[in-house]
């Protein structure tokens, strides 16, 4: 249920349509603001910020060209026009405006620190071994893209996909949300599930935080295994990280410096 003062607002955007003049609509809000009780939630202010984004445009103060399409224009216009959306469909809140804007065809790249603070991943050891030797395959398009999610619990790897558990800051990490690669992601962001992401760029190793390792890859003669534990240790030994085994089954190397 959207509070007094959002569904003041929301009335109000037919004044907006009216006159398309931020200025005047940005004192309608104050006051709406004062009569449902002071202070604005912050999905109530994102709201007035899309509610004034025609006006915005019609003075030229937010730039937007018609010919570029949305996916050609700038984030912050994008998150308010998608909270709009959000807002008149499911009700303010009920979706995040990034996860609107997908709806709306603007799955730009971002730095993922603005959706997240960390990133995770399980793959297997080859794979970590890329990571672990900033070595990602480059091509025109920059880094070899990679799924993560925002919580641990969608981080599920597929087939051989298996054995380590990454955690990774998210910070200087080039990404956009994941729509395509696997049925359902999207009732599950929905439903509080977690989000997937696709990384553009910015994975290396200083950004790992934490490398959790299943038992059975000590026990393995692959080669691939043994040269990831091999580069684990040389991290411990150098003081980067420290190997801890919280719960006696799984060891997770934690980044210390």
């Amino acid at each position: 249920m959207a509070s007094t003062a959002e569904q003041i607002l929301m009335a109000l955007a037919a004044k907006q349509a009216e006159d398309r003049n931020s200025s005047v609509f940005s004192q309608f809000v104050n006051d709406a603001a004062g009569e449902a009780g002071g202070k604005l939630s912050s999905s109530a202010q994102a709201i007035a910020q899309a509610l004034m984004l025609p006006g915005d445009v019609a003075s030229g103060s937010t730039p937007f060209d018609p010919r570029l399409g949305f996916s050609g224009q700038n984030p912050q216009t994008l998150d308010a026009a998608a909270e709009l959306a959000g807002s008149l469909t499911l009700g303010s809140g009920a979706i995040p405006g990034p996860s609107n804007a997908l709806r709306m065809g603007a799955n730009y790249v971002r730095d993922l620190s603005q959706e997240t603070p960390f990133l995770y991943r399980q793959m297997n050891p080859e794979r970590a071994n890329s990571i672990l030797d900033n070595n990602l395959n480059m091509g025109a398009m920059g880094q070899e893209r990679l799924h993560w999610a925002d919580v641990p619990e969608l981080a599920k790897g597929q087939g051989d996909n298996t054995g380590v558990r990454m955690v990774m800051r998210s910070d200087g990490v080039q990404g956009q949300f994941n729509t395509t690669s696997k049925p359902g992601l999207e009732f599950v962001e929905q439903t509080g599930g977690g989000r997937e992401f696709v990384t553009r760029d910015g994975v290396s190793l200083d950004k790992v935080n934490e490398i959790h390792v299943d038992p059975e890859v000590y026990f393995r003669k692959n080669p691939d295994d043994r040269r990831m534990l091999n580069k684990l240790r040389q991290l411990v030994d150098a003081g980067q990280f420290q190997e801890t085994s919280p719960d006696g089954f799984v060891t997770v190397y934690q980044r210390i410096k």
